[in-house]
């Protein structure tokens, strides 16, 4: 109890002092260097809180600590701290994902909001990397994960376009953010559609990464991401014969992410290969993301399309018959997944 108290002092001394209009506001590099201490300082203490309300310690009430965690993040990111809040907001990640309350989710929202807003202001490395932080709290609640992947989409337009970001800075927080996202596969039957669920949505999101990727001339990075990200679902126990890979593997085929670049018929049929290969009937989400990933191969085939219909510059030749034929039998199979699931 004594170590519990002291360090409940602690976190709420440095919450009044970040909160301090006068601390640190004055006194240039000097005065930041304070309240980056402030933080270090606040991260110890809430370390210190959750080792001595652990299994034998006293238990607070729910959430207690993680709300003291929310107003330390609100008042170092009103004070510009926003880049140096990452172990704090690692505190709270770590706090919300172990609580089973539902007002874990609404903690998890409000942070998310408040991270988010703080973006803008941060160049775009540092930027990016708080928006995917950001998207790691709001992941802890399930029905916002459309919200999720439009945000998502929206950093990387954000990171590549708007803020004049690196196809590596991108490819590599995605890659990132996989990880913290893909749990190993859980235990109890009743989680399994859950477990399915993130995976799908892992998938579209490493999708919408290489899409940004590719289409501001980072194709050599979003091969990478693909790589990585259809590592990383080997790696949670998913096989050769997943949906989830195989959804991966397919937006690799590409011909704009491959150099020497295969032709259109060669592209096709190793997607028809891959698609005849992902075994038994995958369920919805399985579905959504092979869909997904023709899609992604469909839209990088367009180009190449609209060149041999004489558009957009140079010439291609025209599709023969064959390459028809396996276009036509790739398009059958992609529609049998889109009957199969709901939309995204």
């Amino acid at each position: 109890p004594e170590l519990r108290a002291s360090c409940d002092r602690v976190i709420r001394a440095c919450i009044q002092r970040l909160g301090d209009s006068g601390a640190g506001a004055d006194g240039g590099g000097e005065g930041r260097a304070h309240l980056s201490s402030l933080l270090g300082l606040a991260v110890l203490a809430c370390e210190g809180h959750r080792a001595s309300s652990g299994p034998g310690g006293c238990r607070s009430a729910p959430l207690y600590l993680e709300r003291l965690v929310f107003h330390l993040l609100r008042c170092s990111c009103a004070r510009g701290l926003a880049p140096s809040c990452q172990p704090l907001c690692q505190q709270l990640l770590t706090g919300l994902s172990r609580s089973p309350q539902p007002e874990a989710g609404g903690v998890g929202r409000s942070a998310f909001a408040l991270l988010w807003g703080a973006a803008p202001t941060l160049p775009p490395g540092p930027g990016l990397s708080l928006r995917l932080r950001a998207l790691r709290l709001l992941a802890l609640d399930p029905p916002s994960s459309t919200l999720l992947a439009q945000r998502f989409a929206q950093s990387c337009r954000l990171y590549l376009q708007g803020e004049g970001g690196e196809g590596a800075g991108l490819g590599g927080e995605t890659l990132s953010l996989l990880r913290d996202l893909l749990k190993p596969p859980p235990l109890e039957e009743g989680h399994y559609h859950h477990h399915q669920q993130q995976l799908a949505l892992c998938c579209q999101l490493a999708l919408q990464a290489a899409s940004s990727l590719s289409k501001t001339g980072f194709p050599a990075q979003a091969r990478e991401l693909l790589q990585g990200a259809g590592a990383l679902l080997l790696l949670r126990g998913e096989g050769k014969r997943s949906p989830f890979p195989n959804a991966l593997r397919l937006a690799r085929l590409s011909p704009g992410l491959q150099a020497p670049s295969p032709s259109p018929g060669q592209a096709l049929s190793r997607a028809l290969a891959t698609l005849r290969s992902a075994g038994g009937s995958p369920g919805p989400p399985g579905r959504r993301a092979l869909a997904a990933g023709c899609r992604f191969l469909l839209s990088e085939l367009r180009p190449l399309a609209e060149r041999s219909g004489g558009r957009g510059g140079e010439r291609a030749p025209s599709p023969g018959l064959g390459e028809l034929l396996q276009l036509s039998a790739f398009l059958h199979l992609y529609l049998e997944q889109v009957r199969g699931c709901s939309a995204w």
